[in-house]
C-alpha cells in the first residue's frame, strides 16, 4: 500500500508525473478512435482492389490470349472474323469458362442496386420519372460521343461520321447475345417493357464490358468514355431495377457475362475488334434511343 501511495505521488510530480498522465490519456484516447481508423484503412484497401480489378481482368485476358496462340499454332492457323464470330447458343447461366475466377463472375451490373423497399403507393408514371433521368443522361452523353466515336474509327472527314459509319458498318450484321432478348409484349403494358429494358441494358453491358476492357489491354484514347457508359448503364439498371421492385417483378432471363462467346472477346486483329465494337456501340445507342420512346409514353398519370 505504501508503494502504491508512492507510485501515485511520483505520477504528479513536476519532473515527469505530467508527462506520464499525458501518456495514459493519449493511450485511452487512441482505443476510442481505433475503429475509425481501422475502418478508414479498410475502405482504403478496398478502394485499391477496385481500382485495380480492371488491371486483373487484363492480365487474365492475356493470359487467355497466350494461351490461345499456342492451341491455334498446334493446329496450323487461327480463324478469323468471318468465320469465328458466328452466333453462340444463348446460354445465360453457363459456367463453361471454367478457368476463372469466382471474383470474375461479381460483375457490377448483375446487381447495379441492393437493399430496395417497395413502395406500393408509387405508380408507374413516378418510377418512370426516374427511370427517364437516367436514360436522358446516356442520352445526351451520346449526342457529343456518336461523332467522336466515329471519327475515331473511320478517320471520316464527312459532316455526319457517325450516320456514315451505321451506314458503312452494321446493316448487314448483328449479334444474338445482344439482341436475343425476351419479346417486349404489349407496348403500352408498363410491366413487361420494364422487364424487356433491364434484360436489353444487361445484355448491352456485357458488351461494353468488354470493349472497355479492349480499351484498357490496348491503350485506347476512349477508355474514359466508355467507363462513363458503363456508368450510365449501371444507374439505368438500378432505376429498371427499382421500379421492377416496385411493380413486384423478377428479371425474365439471367444474364451472365457467359453469353458473350470468347469468339467475341478474344480477337488478335485490330480490324475485328473494331468492327466487334462498332456493332456494340450502334446496338447501345440504338437501345437508349428506343427505351427513351418507349417510357415517355408511361410518363403521364
Amino acid at each position: 500500500m505504501e508503494n502504491s501511495c508512492h507510485s501515485g505521488a511520483r505520477l504528479l510530480t513536476p519532473g515527469g508525473g505530467w508527462a506520464r498522465l499525458a501518456l495514459l490519456l493519449t493511450l485511452v484516447v487512441s482505443s476510442v478512435s481505433a475503429g475509425p481508423v481501422r475502418e478508414r484503412r479498410t475502405h482504403r484497401a478496398s478502394a485499391h482492389q477496385r481500382h485495380t480489378s480492371l488491371d486483373w481482368q487484363i492480365t487474365q485476358q492475356r493470359l487467355r490470349r497466350s494461351e490461345h496462340y499456342s492451341s491455334s499454332s498446334s493446329r496450323g492457323g487461327s480463324s478469323r472474323f468471318s468465320s469465328t464470330m458466328g452466333d453462340q447458343p444463348d446460354e445465360a447461366g453457363s459456367s463453361h469458362s471454367s478457368g476463372r475466377s469466382s471474383r470474375m463472375a461479381d460483375v457490377h451490373w448483375s446487381q447495379p442496386c441492393t437493399g430496395l423497399a417497395r413502395n406500393p403507393r408509387k405508380k408507374p408514371h413516378e418510377l418512370t420519372k426516374h427511370i427517364l433521368h437516367e436514360l436522358s443522361l446516356a442520352h445526351s452523353f451520346l449526342g457529343v460521343f456518336k461523332d467522336k466515336y466515329a471519327k475515331s474509327v473511320t478517320d471520316s472527314k464527312e459532316e455526319n461520321p457517325w450516320d456514315s459509319l451505321v451506314n458503312n458498318y452494321t446493316t448487314w450484321i448483328n449479334f444474338d447475345f445482344l439482341t436475343n432478348t425476351t419479346p417486349a409484349g404489349d407496348v403500352d403494358d408498363f410491366n413487361a417493357q420494364l422487364l424487356h429494358a433491364y434484360e436489353k441494358m444487361q445484355r448491352l453491358a456485357v458488351g461494353i464490358e468488354q470493349v472497355t476492357l479492349d480499351q484498357a489491354l490496348y491503350e485506347g484514347e476512349l477508355l474514359q468514355d466508355f467507363h462513363t457508359i458503363e456508368t450510365h448503364i449501371v444507374k439505368i439498371l438500378c432505376q429498371l431495377h427499382y421500379a421492377m421492385v416496385h411493380q413486384e417483378l423478377q428479371p425474365p432471363a439471367t444474364v451472365t457475362k457467359e453469353i458473350m462467346g470468347e469468339n467475341y472477346r478474344d480477337l488478335d486483329g485490330t480490324s475485328e475488334r473494331k468492327m466487334r465494337d462498332i456493332i456494340i456501340v450502334v446496338e447501345y445507342n440504338k437501345a437508349i434511343n428506343n427505351l427513351v420512346d418507349t417510357f415517355l409514353k408511361f410518363k403521364e398519370p
